[in-house]
């Protein structure tokens, strides 16, 4: 059955466009920039989502990226879900982050992989059907170590309009700290130190997202805290890299 999906597209050095496209398959885009990578840490290139049907199978995605950048895939949604998978056509290896994580009526799955492509990818996720109303939420960071990316990374949910997203315990002295969540129609605020990321709008206005960056320089225990203006079920990860 054909469907429609609605795609809010976003580039760094670009106004939002709003796109309607048909397929049999959801399909979204997203174009990226080609900004060199900072000294001293990770730097948001752009981000992308969208909002699906409550249906079983997942999604295609094409994606336009620079060699070298990290991607990061969160698969979210109501319900819950043990398996998914993320995979593209230049064999670029998905890292799943922690296993996910699963509160009450929310559950979200995360992957990294570092893109060795110098052209467009196309992306490939599945999930079961036991998630619904399914938010994909992809970004690209430069700046990002390709050898063993991944320093250390934690899951945490609850309910409520206060989220402790818990702590981490880095190894690596000049780290990227990733910080996602993902909750109640509301606003969040918090997150001190964090560097909100100008991504499009959730086109699901009930489940609003944040993705935040910190870089930090010394290895220590970081803990963060997030005030939601409404309550209800949330997820939320902390997933430190390892900096060029």
């Amino acid at each position: 059955m054909r469907e429609s999906v609605f795609l809010a597209r976003h580039n760094v050095r670009n106004s939002r466009q709003l796109l309607h496209m048909t397929a049999a398959l959801p399909l979204f885009m997203l174009a990226c920039g080609s900004s060199p990578p900072p000294s001293g840490g990770a730097k948001y290139v752009t981000a992308d989502w969208t909002s699906e049907p409550p249906r079983s199978g997942g999604a295609i995605v094409n994606l336009g990226v620079t060699q070298g950048s990290l991607l990061f895939v969160a698969i979210l949604g109501n319900g819950t879900f043990d398996t998914a998978s993320v995979s593209d056509d230049h064999q670029n290896d998905y890292v799943e982050i922690t296993g996910g994580s699963s509160g009450g009526t929310v559950a979200g799955k995360y992957f990294f992989a570092i893109n060795r492509a110098f052209d467009t990818i196309n992306l490939a996720l599945m999930w079961p059907p036991t998630l619904t109303n399914v938010v994909v939420l992809t970004a690209e960071y430069t700046g990002i170590s390709a050898a063993a990316p991944l320093d250390t990374a934690a899951t945490s949910f609850g309910n409520g309009s206060a989220i402790d997203c818990g702590a981490i315990a880095t190894t690596n002295a000049n780290d990227s700290i990733l910080l996602l969540a993902f909750g109640a129609p509301g606003t969040f605020s918090g997150a001190s130190g964090y560097l909100t990321e100008p991504f499009p709008l959730n086109p699901n206005s009930t489940r609003p997202v944040t993705l935040q960056l910190q870089v930090v320089h010394s290895t220590d225990r970081y803990s963060v805290s997030l005030t939601d203006s409404v309550s209800g079920p949330w997820l939320c990860l902390m997933a430190a890299f390892r900096n060029q």
